[in-house]
């Protein structure tokens, strides 16, 4: 008997609060690019499927921005290097 009303709305694994993941992405990865991932999930403390989905999300979202996040730290470090040096002609009052 479902102790409440949303219980009974929810579907076998279906985690509550976002929408199911019903869609699949497909890859080949060498041996060795296989064993850089695996590392890479294990060092992260997460499973497989669960980081290469985080990776491709961020690599989606920062692709999309336009600007890289190197880029836009370059653009600034430029701004804070532009605003902190001495002008010539504030010197040469």
């Amino acid at each position: 008997m479902p102790l409440n009303h949303s219980e009974t709305l929810r579907k076998k694994g279906a985690v509550r609060g976002r929408e199911s993941r019903n869609q699949s992405l497909n890859t080949k990865l060498t041996r060795a690019e296989l064993a850089t991932v695996e590392a890479a999930s294990e060092a992260d403390g997460r499973a497989l499927g669960e980081w290469v989905r985080e990776a491709v999300l961020k690599a989606s979202r920062a692709s999309s921005l336009g600007v890289g996040t190197d880029q836009l730290m370059t653009e600034i470090v430029a701004l804070q290097l532009f605003c902190w040096a001495p002008h010539p002609k504030v010197l040469s009052a």
